[in-house]
């Protein structure tokens, strides 16, 4: 949960663009990307002290992309400096489809620890991760999942929150 949530105006722009573009992402798409992303606060800062403390081998991105906006996704994690500023390997960046998907990537990647801003996702990895922090959700999601996860999650309203649990 690094970016505020990306409009799908401002996606269907970046689709326009790209199309026109034929098929690639030019400068323009990425001026236009650079100029409406807003990231979350103390959110490289963060994933940074993840990286330095488990090593960057063993920290992962799994993120919902729907597979036409994978590319953007990637170059807009590239002109944002993600990798390069907090030290996480790109290889282990991951994109799936569904959310529900996210579990099986995890388990085959060994991974024991999860983040996410989405009930659905975190009700899936109950039982699969032993640390599973539901960051910032939606009202909507709140309403719906809380009951559901119960105990098996914390909380966090951000980065500033989650942080200090880091150590």
């Amino acid at each position: 949960v690094l970016i505020e949530n990306f409009s799908k105006e401002a996606q269907a722009e970046v689709d326009r663009m790209f199309k026109e573009d034929g098929c690639v992402v030019s400068p323009r798409i990425e001026k236009f990307l650079l100029d409406r992303v807003e990231l979350i606060p103390d959110s490289l800062r963060g994933l940074k002290i993840l990286v330095d403390r488990y090593g960057a081998e063993n920290i992962f991105i799994v993120s919902r992309v729907d597979a036409e906006h994978v590319e953007s996704n990637r170059t807009l994690m590239r002109i944002i400096g993600l990798c390069a500023k907090t030290g996480l390997l790109e290889k282990n960046i991951y994109f799936v489809e569904k959310r529900g998907d996210k579990v099986e990537v995890c388990k085959r990647l060994g991974i024991t620890s999860h983040i996410d801003d989405r009930g659905e996702v975190l009700s899936h990895m109950c039982g699969q991760s032993s640390h599973l922090v539901w960051f910032n959700p939606p009202k909507i999601d709140i309403e719906q999942w809380s009951e559901k996860l119960g105990r098996e999650v914390v909380r966090v309203r951000g980065w500033e929150m989650l942080i200090p649990l880091l150590g």
